[in-house]
């Protein structure tokens, strides 16, 4: 085991533990706020996400004030409230989209990155210098045993057409202000044992401001991890990062949208498998407004 592998390991047993333990507390002090905000939130880091909505449920009754249940509730729960909650940190917002594609549409795709296996690169990473106003290109360190692939033109088609039909409920719902979507991006990307990307930002100074995931993959799953984890936004903390965050299990066929200034990573991926047709594959990308540079 290599030491990222030992380090989620221990972390995930961490978390595991302190679940089971304020699990028997609540049951001799189900009243007790404090310990039912402390399980919710790592229920909710946990991937348990309508066990933490249930739990910020019986917190909001308890306390009908509380600055982020209500909020939380909605988003667990895939039925979102209006506004953001007023607070320095919370729960950044997103949408998980099963069933993204039809089971044709899914196929096609698969079968056409399977074939075109030998195309697959290291991932790179562009940036704008703003020096030499040019865009560069070098291999991307928040990602770690990854390699990507361009989309064909057919496949981008695809993309480009459903998530535009989405655009009005994606700024509604992500909480931002609409715009002219100049591009949208995307790579696929493939992801074996011990694959995994850091803690990031994709936003380029404003150049991206939505980013997804769709994943896809064969079954019978042969892999686990490979899940999505966004951090809350600290909006006074000057870009650090938040302890906490919300775990979304990689299923297939499914979507994740997200606002692009928002930390995110992918826990690593386990397999005893190293066929290439049984990794985790995902295609990645953003929404690029008219405002900004497109790359």
């Amino acid at each position: 085991m290599n030491p990222n592998e030992n380090y989620q390991s221990v972390r995930e047993a961490l978390l595991t533990q302190a679940i089971v333990a304020l699990k028997q507390k609540l049951v001799t002090d189900p009243q007790n706020t404090t310990i039912l905000e402390r399980l919710a939130h790592l229920l909710r880091q946990e991937g348990e996400l309508l066990q933490a909505a249930n739990l910020f449920q019986q917190l909001l009754h308890l306390n009908p004030a509380h600055p982020t249940a209500s909020y939380l509730i909605g988003l667990l729960t895939d039925t979102p409230t209006d506004e953001l909650p007023l607070i320095e940190s919370h729960p950044s917002p997103f949408i998980v989209m099963p069933n993204f594609l039809t089971e044709e549409q899914r196929s096609t795709l698969f079968t056409s990155a399977i074939q075109q296996q030998s195309f697959f690169e290291i991932a790179t990473k562009q940036r704008f210098n703003k020096e030499t106003g040019e865009i560069e290109s070098n291999e991307d360190l928040t990602l770690r045993k990854q390699k990507t692939l361009h989309m064909n033109k057919g496949h981008q088609a695809m993309f480009t057409e459903r998530i535009g039909q989405l655009l009005p409920m994606l700024f509604a719902r992500l909480h931002i202000q609409p715009f002219s979507v100049k591009k949208i991006s995307m790579n696929i990307a493939v992801t074996h044992n011990s694959g995994f990307s850091v803690a990031h930002l994709d936003d380029l100074d404003g150049h991206y401001k939505i980013s997804y995931a769709y994943y896809f993959f064969k079954e019978p799953k042969a892999f686990t991890g490979g899940d999505f984890q966004l951090y809350d936004t600290n909006t006074t903390s000057d870009g650090a990062i938040s302890e906490r965050y919300t775990r979304i299990a990689c299923r297939n066929n499914t979507i994740v949208f997200f606002p692009s200034n928002c930390f995110h990573q992918v826990t690593m991926v386990s397999s005893n498998s190293t066929a290439f047709d049984e990794g985790r594959f995902a295609v990645a990308g953003h929404l690029t407004p008219y405002s900004s540079l497109s790359i």
